[in-house]
């Protein structure tokens, strides 16, 4: 099966790269990392809502570099930004290599959001 989602995903890839070419479009990567950046991503959302980057350096998927650099995008642009930094797990792993603490940072962002907006009641 893991076969098949890489060739379907590479041929999804490729064709993407193709339409990007021929109507001078910005890619799907581009548009993700720009819409990731917007202050409304989600209708609850607002520039002081924490965003938290949660990655690895040895996902074979998304480079780190990748996430460091869209983490400071964000920074940039307002937003207050959080970092978990795995060191072995792979891509979208760390809750099963890691559980005390990739659930202890969902937590802390929660209880922080949750915190925030009640104050603003």
């Amino acid at each position: 099966m893991r076969g098949v989602v890489y060739i379907f995903m590479t041929v999804l890839y490729g064709w993407s790269l193709v339409i990007q070419f021929l109507f001078r479009k910005p890619g799907l990567i581009d548009v993700l990392r720009e819409t990731l950046l917007r202050e409304k991503i989600l209708p609850w959302f607002g520039k002081t809502t924490p965003r938290l980057y949660v990655y690895s350096k040895k996902d074979a998927l998304i480079p780190e570099e990748d996430v460091k650099s869209h983490a400071e995008s964000a920074r940039k642009a307002g937003f207050e930004v959080r970092e978990e930094l795995y060191e072995d797990s792979p891509h979208v792993a760390h809750a099963r290599t890691d559980p005390v603490r990739y659930w202890g940072a969902i937590k802390k962002l929660w209880d922080d959001v949750s915190a925030a907006a009640r104050n603003r009641r």
